[in-house]
């Protein structure tokens, strides 16, 4: 196959995955078209396509903006290629592939379509963040102490943790509440909230087990109205940016990943406009989280030379 033919392919292919991500109508036709492309291509039956096409699942996931329904379209296209997994990967291959993406693992663990064993046990343990969230799976695997220890953390964090473990790991987004209402951006809930706590509007969100979002987390805080950019709430942020809430550069990449054209204007407005020297971060930014239309507005409009 020719060069130019091989890299059509992968991009028709990464088009096809992007469309049934982010497009909110004609699912089942998208996703049809998906598979008929999978299958035309024959990677399934090619071990090197086939992983490539898995490690660019695996990017989308861990980067890409969340919808509501971003989850279950995942699990949609993994229980399309779950026949075939164990088929083309070793246990220890699937894992490697996946190892930094706890969403998908907990699809393939639950799926069965991933074995626990000790070689994944070992990696699990080597942060906390992967031991707590992975607990129930890896438990039987550790001493009477360590799961005394962490059920006690459990327990200190809410008494009622278990009752909801499993649901907010199906989620795996920050779990408190001024966080969720933040993703769902409603703003008078957001507003009766924090004057109800008393809650300053220029505070961080406090860490939890279940972000799962890799930007979220190389973060050493995250602001409300950095949070609110990340999930494009055009009405809180526009709310946080009224009451004069500071921000930092940094929240332009905050921004690109929620993908809210009016935000971004905002941002740029109040003069967080990328310069010659930002704007290639931004689009690499905005390349990482395959928000394909914003990096193109970036190219356009902030270099001065064109790749």
């Amino acid at each position: 196959m020719e060069i130019n033919d091989y890299i059509h392919q992968k991009k028709e292919l990464q088009e096809n995955l992007l469309q049934f991500i982010e497009d909110e109508g004609n699912i089942n036709e998208i996703f049809k078209s998906l598979c008929k492309l999978i299958d035309s291509q024959n990677i399934k039956k090619n071990h090197e396509e086939y992983e490539l096409l898995l490690r660019l699942l695996n990017k989308i996931t861990k980067n890409h903006y969340r919808s509501p329904d971003f989850f279950m379209k995942i699990k949609q296209i993994i229980n399309y290629l779950e026949p075939s997994l164990k088929q083309n990967f070793t246990n220890t291959e699937l894992f490697d592939i996946f190892k930094r993406n706890q969403p998908i693992l907990l699809i393939l663990f639950t799926k069965k379509v991933l074995i626990i064993d000790n070689y994944i046990v070992d990696y699990i343990l080597q942060t906390k963040r992967d031991m707590y969230y992975f607990y129930p799976e890896i438990k039987s695997f550790l001493d009477k102490n360590v799961i005394e220890s962490i059920e006690q953390q459990f327990m200190e964090i809410d008494p009622n943790f278990f009752s909801t473990f499993d649901e907010k790991r199906q989620i795996g987004e920050n779990d408190s509440y001024i966080c969720k209402l933040i993703r769902d951006d409603l703003v008078e809930e957001f507003i009766s909230h924090v004057n109800l706590s008393n809650l300053p509007l220029s505070s961080s969100i406090k860490s939890s087990i279940f972000e799962t979002n890799p930007f979220l987390l190389k973060q050493e805080t995250t602001t409300l109205i950095e949070y609110a950019a990340f999930f494009g709430s055009i009405q809180i942020f526009q709310h946080l940016l009224i009451n004069d809430v500071q921000i930092a550069p940094i929240i332009y990449s905050y921004a690109i990943h929620g993908k809210n054209g009016e935000i971004i204007y905002l941002l740029e407005e109040e003069g967080f406009k990328p310069t010659e020297e930002t704007s290639k971060n931004y689009f690499i930014d905005a390349v990482k989280f395959h928000h394909n239309e914003i990096a193109d507005y970036i190219q356009t409009n902030f270099f001065n030379e064109k790749f």
